[in-house]
């Protein structure tokens, strides 16, 4: 009986170091299958936005999984210095707006009204990238088919040559970058794909509005640049062609001032009324010539003052960029 008695004692140890042990097991697979959520969302919770942070959040609309990563990633803003720090330039004519390094998100700290949104969009771009971070292969290469036929569809001269940028500096990183582009700059995808952002944004086209409404202000001074440019050209062009005509007209009235005046002092002239008839020509002559002088002077004022709003535009342009570059951050002062 106390023989029983030990092995039932045995047997109900056995099942418990069992069942301590499954437990265990469970807990371990546990772990490693969704340790990239169990350490997100440490990470979420142990971060603390600013209040402009949470702002661009708002603005730009994030929502579900896309303020979830978005803070996963704990985020910085950051002066040019310490942006620059965190994010490397790759070729010193392209401008770095933010960055993802596989854990936190930069972004430099732009702030010029003109510019209103740049933020917002860098942020949300930048969020994609994480989110991309956490997709499956599988889902990688689903969605990287949806991009690319909704890149063929849409691709203009500019995206193309930003796509080529990122094949340089970022190779094998094609889908991940259009994730993060077409997602935050395209007003028209696929149906799939829209509702795939769903999960990210709660109006994807509050994003998107955020991204043209900084755009324009570089596409205003392109176009104006572009137009001057072209009135310049015309302008100079019937500036030349007039001037030229205008002394060859000079050289041939003031040969024929000559002419007329040596004819004056040898007597040719058969009478009073011949004399004054040509001499009235002449003085006609000139008239008109004067009068192409003083238009040929305003139309050159003209030219100058189109050469001064191309400057005043060209330098609005390079002020632009100069922003929107951290490279090229004012120098401090001495």
């Amino acid at each position: 009986m106390k023989h029983e008695n030990r092995s039932k004692v045995q047997y109900g140890g056995a099942l418990a170091r069992g069942i301590v042990f499954a437990v265990f097991v469970i807990l371990a697979l546990g772990v490693i299958i969704f340790h990239q959520k169990i350490w997100d969302t440490i990470r979420y919770y142990s971060y603390q936005p600013s209040a402009e942070i949470e702002q661009i959040v708002k603005t730009a609309g994030l929502v579900g999984d896309g303020k979830f990563y978005f803070y996963t990633s704990q985020p910085k803003l950051q002066p040019a210095k310490e942006f620059n720090a965190s994010c490397a330039q790759h070729e010193e004519q392209s401008a770095i707006l933010g960055c993802y390094n596989g854990l936190t998100i930069a972004i430099y700290d732009i702030d010029d009204e003109r510019l209103s949104g740049v933020k917002e969009v860098t942020a949300a771009h930048e969020m994609l990238h994480a989110a991309w971070d956490r997709l499956s292969a599988d889902e990688q290469k689903r969605l990287s088919e949806q991009l690319e036929a909704v890149y063929e569809q849409h691709k203009t001269d500019k995206l193309e040559e930003r796509m080529e940028y990122y094949a340089r500096t970022q190779p094998g990183e094609r889908a991940n970058e259009l994730h993060s582009i077409l997602g935050t700059e395209l007003r028209e995808i696929s149906p799939e794909l829209e509702q795939y952002y769903a999960k990210y944004f709660n109006d994807r086209q509050q994003v998107v509005n955020l991204f043209y409404q900084y755009e324009s202000v570089f596409e205003e001074v392109t176009n104006r640049l572009q137009t001057l440019s072209q009135t310049l050209t015309g302008q100079a062009a019937s500036i030349n062609q007039k001037t030229a005509d205008y002394n060859a007209q000079a050289a041939t009235l003031m040969r024929d001032i000559e002419q007329f005046n040596l004819r004056a002092q040898r007597g040719e002239f058969d009478s009073q009324s011949q004399f004054n008839a040509e001499r009235a020509r002449l003085v006609t002559r000139s008239e008109a010539l004067e009068s192409s002088r003083r238009s040929l002077e305003i139309e050159q004022q003209a030219y100058n003052a189109t050469v001064e709003e191309y400057n005043q535009t060209a330098d609005e342009s390079n002020q632009l960029n100069k922003i929107l570059n951290s490279q090229l951050s004012e120098a401090p002062a001495i």
